[in-house]
């Protein structure tokens, strides 16, 4: 994931002048805030990206079963959310097509 060159300069600038002795309780705890609000936005947005992937490895797991890593990765990724029980359909299907798929590959 690409983080915008906005947030690292930010970050960079926030650090920079964190380190300034001049600076008051109530700037830290402002920019403390800051730097929350910005990770609660990458996290969101990570998060976000990964439902994606997820389900286009779906997607081309079901138009093509035999691929074993769109399977593996359905499977994996399915492992990362609350519905983990449905992992073990794509895992099934890699034994089946591939008993000595090395699952420590990705």
């Amino acid at each position: 994931m690409r983080i915008h060159p906005k947030i690292y300069l930010s970050v960079l600038v926030g650090l920079c002048l964190s380190t300034n002795s001049s600076w008051g309780q109530e700037d830290a705890v402002q920019l403390a805030q800051e730097y929350m609000e910005q990770a609660d936005q990458i996290y969101k947005e990570q998060r976000e990206a990964i439902e994606i992937a997820k389900e286009l490895y779906i997607l081309a797991a079901d138009m093509d079963p035999t691929n074993l890593r769109a399977n593996w990765m359905a499977g994996k990724l399915y492992l990362e959310t609350i519905n983990k029980d449905k992992a073990t359909d794509y895992f099934l299907s890699i034994k089946a097509i591939n008993p000595k798929f090395r699952f420590d590959l990705d």
